[in-house]
C-alpha cells in the first residue's frame, strides 16, 4: 500500500489517466454500483439534503434570486406557458358565479397567507398537466395549500381533496 502511495505521489498525471481508463472501461458496472448505493440510502441522503436546505435557507434564496434575475427571459417564457396552459385549461363553459368562486379561492389564499403569516398557494388537484392525465383549472378541481405543502405534493394529484368551501385543505 506505501509503495502505491508514493507511485501515486511520484506520478499524478498517470495516476490521472489510470482512472479515466477505468472509469470509461467499467461506466455500467459503477453505474449499477452507485444506483443500489442511493437506493439503500436514500432516506440518509434525503435527510442531508433537507438540513443543508435548512441551514442554507437565506443562501439558497439568494443564489435563486439571482439566477432568475440572470435568466430572465426563461422565467418570462415560463411564466408565459404557464398561463396559457390555464387558459387552455379553462372551459368555455363556465358560469360566471362558477369564475367568481374560483377568483374566491385567490382571495382567501391572500387572506390566510397574511393572517397567518404562512403564505398559501391555490392549487390544482389534478395538475393541469401530468402523465396521469390532465385536469381542469375549474373551481372544484382548486384547493388552498400553504406553499411548502405545495411544493412538496409537486405535479402530482391530491388524493386528501375534499368537495366545499375555498378553504379546502387549508389550515390556519
Amino acid at each position: 500500500k506505501e509503495k502505491a502511495r508514493a507511485w501515486a505521489v511520484a506520478n499524478p498525471e498517470r495516476k490521472k489517466l489510470t482512472n479515466k481508463l477505468y472509469i470509461e472501461n467499467n461506466k455500467e458496472r459503477l453505474r449499477l454500483r452507485n444506483e443500489e448505493w442511493r437506493n439503500q440510502n436514500r432516506t440518509n441522503i434525503a435527510a442531508k439534503k433537507q438540513a443543508y436546505r435548512n441551514e442554507n435557507r437565506q443562501a439558497i434564496r439568494d443564489r435563486n434570486k439571482r439566477w432568475r434575475q440572470a435568466n430572465h427571459g426563461i422565467v418570462l417564457a415560463d411564466r408565459a406557458f404557464r398561463k396559457a396552459r390555464k387558459r387552455q385549461a379553462t372551459p368555455t363553459w363556465l358560469t360566471k358565479e362558477q369564475r367568481l368562486q374560483m377568483r374566491e379561492f385567490y382571495i382567501e389564499a391572500v387572506r390566510l397567507g397574511r393572517e397567518t403569516g404562512i403564505p398559501r398557494h391555490v392549487d390544482h388537484i389534478e395538475p393541469l398537466i401530468s402523465a396521469d392525465g390532465c385536469g381542469l383549472h375549474v373551481p372544484w378541481n382548486l384547493q388552498i395549500l400553504t406553499a411548502e405543502e405545495n411544493v412538496k405534493k409537486g405535479n402530482r394529484r391530491d388524493t386528501t381533496y375534499t368537495v366545499g368551501s375555498p378553504t379546502n385543505g387549508a389550515t390556519t
